[in-house]
């Protein structure tokens, strides 16, 4: 993994020996006998920062991989958590994600559950920013009844790698199909230039959108393709965000490697514009599915 935890926060940095000595520096219980420690940022066990200091020529970029083991005076390890964990070893290389659901909830979904909730907006934000698509405050609410399903089957929270970190993209990517008719599509995307090609009619709406008019073909977008893979050394998370039409064709494909230290950051910002409508939908409806869950 590229990014790391510390004790005193929950802000995710990239692992850096510059990041590292701001904090937590070399005090004990991090640097113990030339051994740097940190937090997965995903399932809170500690993990060893590797490469990080004396590294040779032909050594690795500095990574983080998991003790397996508690790290006396620093952090436990919780074996449940690891085994849920998308940067955990037994992740990497698997093929068949749809098979890895769980049986019921624990305290990793309902972080995750209650992430979601309190940051919809964030996420609805997040996702208009990767796909190009205007998402209405109506298709936000279908999008999320989507992931909720009707409590025993189709229930995207019990996927399982979805978790406190990754929740946004975990979320698009159970979520069902949805139709582009009717959509704004921005102006500025790669996507707006694959539906020209295609003949797509638009009607114009303000500077940079257009809708969706009608046309011969019914396109339906959806983010797909959850993996847990390795980029140049780094374990990563991906997803592929998807255009299909009526045949089922990708006519449009881009693949997403998500940035846990890029959603905390955003995550975290004080300024961003709170949409209080999502807000109060997200509350109600995962609320309401949480009382259920821990009924």
């Amino acid at each position: 993994m590229d990014c790391y935890k510390t004790k005193n926060s929950d802000r995710i940095y990239k692992i850096s020996i510059e990041n590292y000595q701001k904090d937590p520096g070399f005090d004990e219980p991090y640097f113990v006998n030339n051994t740097c420690y940190a937090l997965c940022p995903a399932c809170d066990n500690p993990i060893q920062l590797c490469a990080l200091y004396n590294r040779n020529e032909n050594s690795p970029k500095p990574y983080g991989r998991h003790t397996g083991k508690d790290i006396t005076d620093f952090a436990p390890f919780d074996n449940q958590k690891y085994n849920f964990c998308p940067y955990a070893s037994h992740a990497r290389g698997y093929n068949n994600y749809d098979e890895l659901i769980k049986d019921g909830i624990d305290n990793s979904t309902i972080e995750a559950l209650e992430a979601l909730r309190d940051n919809y907006d964030k996420v609805i934000y997040l996702l208009k920013k990767e796909s190009g698509i205007r998402i209405s405050n109506n298709l936000a609410k279908e999008m999320l009844i989507s992931f909720l399903g009707n409590g025993n089957e189709n229930t995207g929270y019990l996927f399982y790698y979805f978790n406190k970190t990754n929740f946004p993209y975990v979320f698009a990517n159970m979520c069902r199909d949805f139709s582009l008719k009717g959509r704004y599509i921005n102006t500025e995307t790669p996507l707006y230039d694959v539906l020209k090609k295609k003949n797509v009619k638009f009607s114009k709406d303000g500077q940079y959108l257009v809708s969706f008019a009608e046309n011969p073909q019914s396109y339906v977008f959806s983010f797909i393709h959850y993996k847990i893979e390795t980029i140049e050394g780094d374990t990563h998370e991906t997803v592929k965000f998807c255009i299909f039409d009526e045949q089922r064709n990708i006519i449009f494909e881009r693949k997403i490697i998500i940035d846990l230290a890029y959603i905390n950051n955003l995550i975290k910002m004080e300024n961003f514009k709170r949409n209080e409508e999502l807000l109060n939908v997200a509350k109600e409806l995962i609320n309401k599915r949480l009382e259920i869950l821990q009924a």
